[in-house]
């Protein structure tokens, strides 16, 4: 803090919270401190034993996030508290005061707390308040709009906006005109093309789209809005498009999601150094396993190759919600992707009693593809259809020329879908009913595969019955249809062979972009 800088109200808490991190990771540090003690001195274990320092890593990177997480739960109650007082003492803040109605507040009883001092702030004040708004010029409905949640924006015949009011999420363009500072990313079809489809196919429209973010490059602060627009062709006010905050309602779900990545991002290393000695377990021990403990083993693998995955998919949601996730494109063959992890997947296969049929010919076009993520593509799939076969079930991966794109098949026999689920699955967490009963699983890898697919340029889709079985299909493009637009980018950067989103076509038991 500058010299002669007054303290603010807000700064208490940012020290608080500091103070109370750094309390947790040192007492995790001391607990994890006392476990190795005690292991060394009752000689379960001895510190040049690799799984000693594997069980230590591991208790030390979950510690440390549970006791953070609780930590988070702990103190938002006075992180409220601190923000309401620093708001009413006129700080300046880039974040919006609590909101007293929010449900989580209802629940830890903050709501009282916060209901007083609004309170007793604005019945001081009243009389300033009102003496103030009767001799400005401020209309009515900007004044009111002021106090709430909601924002209005109203769109022209020219498809600019006209009016924004306050708190709207808008920025102004180089030429004076204001932007939206939304990203259509959690709905069906994007803001623009229900533009573009009313404009040619309809005189009147209405469209709701809900969970939509601002866009971290342009917004002030990150805000989630529900979203009603209604349009009217031939009116001056084509569009009015009104807006609900409800970032107070989605937050804590993105903030379960970032401590969940936080915790993810942890367990890698412990993760990868469990896998790194089943490698070497695997090779040491080659011809002195009898076949029940070489099963063991395998299963072993396959275990914690599935929670390496898992974590994967964990971080690659966290950095596309946040629209971090970027892909290189270069020129690559199908056969070779696939072959870098055929052997994990002929290994889940076989473990659950699977036959897995590959038939990914080598003189196949070459796509653009980063060959990482597409490899996360085949795992999911062929994961998702390993696990919702059948015993002795076969799964057939496919692919073959279609225009200008491949595309590649994995199919199965299995359990199916019904015909009112299918359009769910590329939802995040989502799972229906009957799967969270009968399968383990995260509800993110097939949301995930959609957002790798479409970084590249290309579609994913599914056909299901069921009992009948389910067949995913995703196509990448041809290397020779977009070389010109990646060779005119930087080092393969994605961003030119990305398609406008279009609508998903959804037909009973088939859902297709």
């Amino acid at each position: 803090m500058a010299v002669g800088q007054k303290p603010q109200i807000k700064d208490f808490y940012q020290r608080h919270n500091r103070t109370s991190a750094a309390i947790v990771v040192i007492f995790q540090f001391v607990s994890v401190a006392v476990l190795a003690g005690a292991m060394l001195v009752s000689g379960i274990l001895t510190h040049q034993e690799p799984i000693f320092w594997a069980l230590i890593c591991l208790a030390l990177a979950v510690g440390i996030s549970v006791n953070i997480i609780a930590l988070g739960v702990i103190i938002e109650p006075m992180r409220a508290i601190t923000a309401a007082l620093s708001y009413v003492a006129g700080e300046k803040s880039a974040s919006r005061p609590p909101n007293s109605n929010a449900k989580r507040y209802d629940k830890d009883g903050t709501k009282p707390m916060l209901d007083l001092i609004y309170k007793l702030t604005y019945e001081n004040d009243t009389e300033q308040r009102h003496s103030t708004a009767a001799t400005s010029n401020v209309p009515p409905i900007e004044a009111a709009l002021s106090h709430t949640d909601a924002s209005i924006i109203i769109f022209d015949a020219n498809n600019s906006i006209s009016y924004a009011s306050p708190h709207a999420p808008v920025h102004p363009k180089p030429d004076g005109s204001q932007q939206l500072d939304l990203m259509f990313d959690s709905g069906d079809i994007t803001f623009e093309y229900w533009l573009k489809d009313c404009q040619v196919n309809k005189m009147n429209s209405e469209k709701l789209w809900t969970r939509i973010h601002t866009n971290p490059d342009s917004a002030d602060e990150p805000r989630i809005f529900d979203i009603a627009a209604s349009y009217s062709r031939d009116s001056e006010t084509q569009i009015v498009m009104v807006l609900q905050d409800r970032t107070s309602q989605y937050e804590p779900d993105e903030k379960d999601l970032d401590f969940i990545a936080f915790a993810a991002h942890e367990l890698r290393g412990p993760i990868t150094v469990i896998r790194g000695y089943l490698d070497v377990f695997d090779e040491e021990l080659e011809g002195k396993l009898t076949a029940e403990q070489k099963t063991l083993l395998g299963r072993l693998v396959v275990s914690s190759n599935r929670l390496s995955t898992y974590v994967n998919n964990i971080l690659n949601v966290s950095r596309y919600d946040k629209k971090h996730y970027r892909v290189e494109l270069t020129k690559q063959r199908l056969d070779d992707i696939y072959g870098s992890i055929a052997h994990d997947m002929d290994m889940r296969a076989g473990t659950l009693g699977r036959i897995l049929a590959v038939d990914i010919a080598h003189d196949l076009p070459t796509v653009a593809a980063d060959a990482n993520s597409i490899t996360e593509v085949f795992a999911n799939l062929v994961d998702n259809a390993i696990k919702y076969s059948n015993e002795g079930g076969i799964i057939k991966v496919t692919a073959k020329p279609a225009g200008d794109f491949v595309e590649v098949s994995v199919a199965d026999n299995g359990i199916g879908m019904p015909d009112g689920v299918v359009h769910n699955l590329f939802h995040k967490f989502y799972r229906s009913h009957r799967s969270r009963e009968q399968v383990a699983g995260s509800g993110i890898g097939l949301y995930i595969s959609k957002a790798i697919v479409e970084s590249h340029g290309g579609t994913i889709s599914v056909r299901s019955s069921e009992n009948k079985g389910s067949t995913f299909t995703f196509s990448l493009p041809i290397y020779s249809s977009v070389e010109e637009k990646l060779k005119a980018s930087d080092n393969g950067n994605n961003s030119e062979v990305i398609k406008t989103k279009q609508n998903w076509i959804t037909n009973h038991n088939m859902y297709r972009g």
